[in-house]
């Protein structure tokens, strides 16, 4: 019989993950949520050699309690040599304010996890907030991370630019950035335990052949990492630059990415009538003012780790903008538009004024232009 015959079942087809009730129990898939949560938690700290192998859970409601677990398909992206020999703990908390246990998988334990090459199963007889982490021993050779160069929209030729390669564990499906595309698919990189920092480099930046690093520490709780570099392309001959990224751990791969250069405007354009429009884009930033369609926009790519530094930094009150989450229900999307919000309507900033707020949260790469 096809276990969907005897269980009510929640698809979440974008991230591959699949939830399954027995229609035994009090609670039906109409009465469950579940939230995937991709930026791992300040709060989330692992032993050492462990490493973070999928996204995580958030499922309500907490009170719930199950006769029979309820099971959880879900991608991964470890790299096993025995997947069956695999040494999983799973880390959970009841809320956003406390602290995390850790609960060894096995088959007595609940919750327990079945691991194979691609996903695992993993049996829940109540609800919290799930993270799953493998032991870094022989079985778990190393993870699958996605990286994906991105460039900023209508790059202007004479100006330096903000390039960065999005690494992400294979599983994340990560977004693209206000401001920026990726022109190509992310390519496929494996990374090995034990094989030193992911060094990568970017020839054409202002850093040349100086590599950026993330050390492995950084890779056990990698889900979305942003290594940003300068482009200067004020010596550029034509329109167009070719950007290398080169990666190097245990193998070395290369990436090449076409940037498309727009040529700034000529005075005789910036007074053609036709080309007003265009002229306005040549407004310094320092007289442009922040518009509210910016900011509502901008809120949509701020990650949520960097949610209070960035409101102390605008001028907001830890507590304060605890209670403005609070209020939004951990929305961190609506209370950072408040405080945006706030923040405007206090000093009227200009772009530039944005744009070095930004740069001081480690935020550079969403600059507004």
């Amino acid at each position: 019989m096809d276990d969907d015959e005897e269980d009510d079942c929640i698809h979440l087809e974008k991230h591959g993950i699949t939830v399954r009730i027995s229609k035994y129990e009090i609670y039906d898939a109409n009465d469950i949520n579940v939230e995937v949560i991709e930026d791992v938690p300040p709060e989330l700290e692992l032993k050492e050699k462990e490493a973070i192998i999928s996204v995580g859970l958030k499922m309500t409601p907490s009170e719930a309690i199950f006769d029979s677990p309820v099971k959880v398909t879900m991608p991964h992206c470890g790299i096993f040599t025995q997947p069956e020999a695999a040494e999983i703990c799973t880390y959970y908390r009841k809320s956003a304010s406390s602290s995390f246990c850790a609960i060894p998988s096995t088959s007595t334990s609940t919750p327990w996890c079945v691991v194979r090459d691609r996903d695992l199963d993993i049996y829940l007889n109540h609800f919290s907030e799930y993270w799953i982490v493998a032991a870094i021993k022989w079985a778990f050779l190393g993870k699958r991370v996605i990286c994906t160069p991105n460039i900023p929209v209508s790059p202007k030729k004479d100006d330096v630019h903000v390039v960065f390669v999005q690494v992400r564990d294979e599983n994340v499906k990560g977004e693209t950035l206000y401001g920026y595309e990726a022109p190509m698919l992310g390519e496929q990189f494996l990374l090995r335990w034990y094989s030193s920092a992911l060094n990568i480099t970017c020839p054409e930046s202002t850093k040349k052949n100086i590599p950026k690093t993330l050390e492995e520490s950084e890779l056990c709780y990698l889900s979305n990492q942003r290594v940003m570099f300068k482009v200067d392309t004020r010596d550029i001959q034509g329109n167009k630059v070719i950007l290398q990224f080169i990666l190097k751990q245990h193998t070395e791969k290369e990436i090449f990415v076409p940037m498309n250069l727009i040529a700034p405007l000529t005075n005789q354009h910036k007074h053609d009538p036709h080309a007003s429009i265009a002229a306005e884009d040549d407004v310094p930033s320092t007289a442009r003012k922040v518009t509210d369609k910016t900011l509502i926009e901008l809120a949509e790519h701020i990650p949520p780790s960097h949610y209070y530094n960035l409101s102390i930094n605008l001028g907001i009150e830890y507590n304060i903008a605890r209670n403005i989450l609070s209020r939004h229900r951990d929305d961190n999307v609506e209370a950072m538009r408040e405080c945006f919000s706030m923040w405007k309507n206090k000093l009227a900033p200009s772009v530039d004024d944005l744009n070095k707020l930004l740069t001081d949260v480690e935020l550079g790469m969403l600059f507004v232009r």
